[in-house]
């Protein structure tokens, strides 16, 4: 059977500027709070796999150590 991938809480605390800003995003996108900020996630995820990767390193994140 194969593996379900298990979606866990992570409570964050944003600075009520930040958290308006996604709540603004979410809202024109029709989407909720949590949907916007993992859409928003993935898309920075995405953009850094697409650069070279001494660029990737040198910001202290290996896109590819964190894939599960």
């Amino acid at each position: 059977m194969a593996k379900k991938k298990q979606v866990m809480p992570l409570p964050v605390r944003l600075p009520s500027d930040i958290k308006e800003w996604i709540a603004d995003g979410a809202s024109r996108n029709y989407r909720s709070l949590n949907s916007e900020i993992v859409f928003r996630l993935k898309q920075c995820m995405d953009a850094q796999k697409n650069e070279a990767p001494s660029v990737a390193t040198a910001r202290g994140f290996d896109v590819n150590s964190h894939r599960s």
